[in-house]
Parts: C-alpha cells; structure tokens; sequence
C-alpha cells in the first residue's frame, strides 16, 4: 500500500493489503469425505459451491489496522457480483474510501464489465483521475498478474469481487495457519462456526510485506450461506488488521444497467490517453514479460 506511487491505488487496493491476500488466489486440497468434524477444506469447498451457484452477491465491508512502520488506516468498502446466464452481461461494481491515520483520505470506485473496466479515484496526492480500460488491456493485465503474482495487479478485481463469499480466502488463511473449530460464541444475532489457528512457519515468507506479520487468526463462517463474515489477526495478541462483513445478501435483485460509476457527468478517458495510467500499465507488462523469458502480453503476439 504505497501511497507515494506515482499512480493512484488499484480498486480495492486497501481491503487488498489487509487481507494480505496473494493475487494469484490459491488451491485448497479436496476434503475428507471421512473426517467427522469440519475441516477447512470442507468449509472451501462448500464456500466456492455456494458462490458457484450464486447469481448475485452484495457485500459491505469495513477494515482496520496498521502497516508495518505503525500507520494507521480503516477502510469501508462495498462490492456487487452479476453472474448473469449469458457471460457478456456479467459485471462487477466496487467502491472503498479510506483513511490513514495521518490525515489522508481518498475514494475508489470501479465498474468492470465485458467491455472493460472504468475506474474513478479520488487520490489524496494525485487528485482526481477517471480513466476507461479496454477489454484488451484488462486481458492483458490478468496476463501479467498470472505472470508476476508477487507484484501489485494495478486495475484488476479485489479478492471479494473475484470469490465474493470468500472461499479463495479462506483457504489462504488455511495455508498459512493452522485453523481448527474454536470454541467461541457467534456473535450476536448471527449464526455461524469461528475458527482460529497459529501460524505456520512455512508461511511466514508470503506475506505482504507492508503489514506486520500476523501470528495469530480468528475467522467468522455463517450458516447457511457460508460467507466469511470476519478474520481478524493479531500479533503477540493484539488487534494488527480485522476485515468484517457488515452486509452480506446472495440473490439480491440487480440489473445489468444500475454498474455504472456515477461522476457527475463527466466522462473516463481512455487509459492509454492518460500518461500515468499508461505509463504504470506498459511497467506492469514489461515486468510480466521479462518473467515470462521475453513472452508478450496476449494482445501484442
């Protein structure tokens, strides 16, 4: 999370880095059709059918914690999944605000759909850029993200956006810690499983190196949907960084029409027009190719 990057933050970028998630998403292992108490993988697997079956979600979300170097910030941010029949009308929506505890703010909203992405910032240094990225380019930039997953993925989806529910996190946390069932009240009004687990030591070289290293995990499963509604990590028992689920609804009503950022009337100007946009794009792709033994982005062979 660096904000004196010559670009703005990428949607998303904030809930990103407290939920020290790697880009590239991970597997988690089949489970156990023998095991007679729950195991993650069991809880992942029943998360990514749950999202599988899904045709829309909504989610709302407030995050909290500290960078490495003792910054605070908080973020409050929302997303919106359609998974419509035909692909083509399938869109996602996405917005954070965020506070650093130094006094800077700034917004993020995002609309992807088929024919792109369209991303409006409000950057506390870099002022105000509203910018249209093609279809083409947003290949590409999946492209390099697959390609280079220990590098920041300017532009592409969150992690609640991709696996709304939150099985691709969930089973990142069962990587890196050892989680069991906890015995631990749901908290109020809600039912559901927490789990917890120290951290394993293979672990501790993955992770965001912006954020202290977390030693400890607590993580919020609810009935009957299976959506992640709250991890919070610790270190030497204290609070470094909590993502909560404050809203969670799977086939809310949603039309195709209401993904659109709304910016008063003005209009994005494509990425490439825009010399800073650009600029961080043809860095990312180089960086991607040069991984990649020369390898060009999917729209330049």
């Amino acid at each position: 999370m660096n904000r004196t990057a010559t670009q703005p933050p990428s949607p998303l970028v904030v809930l990103l880095a407290a939920l020290a998630l790697p880009v590239g998403g991970v597997s988690a292992q089949e489970p156990d059709p023998k095991a007679q108490t729950p195991t993650p993988e069991a809880v992942v697997a029943t998360m990514r059918a749950q999202e599988a079956a899904a045709k829309s979600i909504e989610l709302a979300m407030e995050t909290s914690g500290r960078l490495a170097g003792g910054l605070t910030f908080t973020a409050r941010g929302s997303v919106r999944v359609l998974r419509a029949e035909q692909p083509e009308a399938s869109a996602s929506h996405t917005v954070v605000d965020y506070d650093f505890g130094d006094g800077l703010s700034g917004r993020v909203e995002s609309v992807e759909t088929r024919d792109g992405l369209v991303t409006l910032q409000q950057d506390p240094t870099f002022g105000e850029t509203f910018v249209r990225i093609d279809a083409t380019v947003m290949k590409d930039l999946a492209w390099a993200s697959a390609a280079d997953a220990s590098a920041d993925a300017p532009f592409q989806a969150g992690p609640r956006a991709r696996s709304p529910i939150g099985a691709e996190l969930f089973a990142d946390l069962a990587l890196r810690f050892d989680l069991r069932v906890a015995d631990k009240p749901a908290p109020e009004g809600q039912k559901g499983v927490w789990w917890q687990g120290e951290r394993k030591k293979a672990a501790e070289s993955a992770d965001n190196t912006d954020l202290p290293l977390a030693d400890r995990v607590e993580a919020f499963v609810r009935d009957g949907d299976s959506v992640l509604m709250d991890v919070v990590y610790t270190q030497n028992g204290e609070v470094v960084q909590r993502v909560r689920v404050t809203k969670a609804v799977l086939g809310a009503d949603m039309q195709a029409a209401s993904f659109r950022v709304e910016a008063g009337g003005k209009k994005p100007i494509d990425a490439k027009d825009h010399g800073p946009t650009w600029q961080q794009i043809e860095q990312v792709l180089q960086r991607a190719s040069q991984k990649k033994n020369g390898e060009l982005p999917p729209s330049r062979r």
